[in-house]
């Protein structure tokens, strides 16, 4: 008879990973990542240049990923919970949201370029 393996030996996953990144960064790394994605995108937002929506998702995903990183990271170290907590726990949801819609619309927008007028 053949016995099954726990799988807590298997790989980590994309959200293991970023989540280990996020945690391991430092605040500046952090803020960098949320005042310089928001930045490019209100750049990229303003300038459309061609390409523009890869670009635009590519810098959602540095501001949702420092947001995520600066909220969890308080959220972490707070020695009294209170009512931010809650705010907080919804700031870090939205970032995931953001930064996980963010990432297929790079995925698929980068997808759209590769193919450009193969199918007709």
């Amino acid at each position: 008879m053949v016995e099954s393996v726990p799988r807590s030996n298997a790989e980590p996953g994309l959200r293991e990973l970023l989540v280990a990144r996020a945690r391991g960064a430092s605040d500046g790394r952090l803020v960098s990542d949320v005042i310089g994605g928001a930045l490019i995108a209100c750049i990229v937002l303003f300038w459309r240049p061609t390409g523009w929506l890869p670009l635009l998702s590519a810098a959602c995903c540095f501001a949702a990923f420092g947001a995520w990183g600066i909220s969890d990271r308080v959220l972490r170290e707070q020695p009294d919970p209170a009512r931010s907590t809650r705010v907080l726990t919804i700031v870090r949801a939205a970032a995931a949201v953001v930064g996980a819609v963010a990432g297929l619309a790079l995925l698929f927008s980068l997808w759209a370029l590769a193919l450009g007028t193969w199918i007709t």
